[in-house]
This record gives C-alpha cells, structure tokens and sequence, in this order.
C-alpha cells in the first residue's frame, strides 16, 4: 500500500534509522492519521 520495503519499515520500527519526512507523510497517509498528531504528544 506505501510501497515502503518491509525492510525500511522493520529499520524504522527497530530504531536503527530516522525516517525521512516523505517516508512519514506517506506511512501517515496509509494509516490515517496526522503528522500533527505525533507533534501534540
């Protein structure tokens, strides 16, 4: 659905990279739900 490797994806969730803006805007995207929310907590 994002078109984000698992891989990317695993590497994000492990804490082993920072994920670029774009990666997060489209994984948000793909969830629903903001990036603001993640701002506010």
């Amino acid at each position: 659905m994002s078109s984000i490797s698992l891989r990317s994806v695993q590497r994000i969730e492990k804490g082993e990279v920072m994920p670029r803006m774009h990666t997060l805007k489209v994984l948000a995207n793909c969830l629903d739900f903001s990036l603001e929310a993640i701002n506010d907590s």
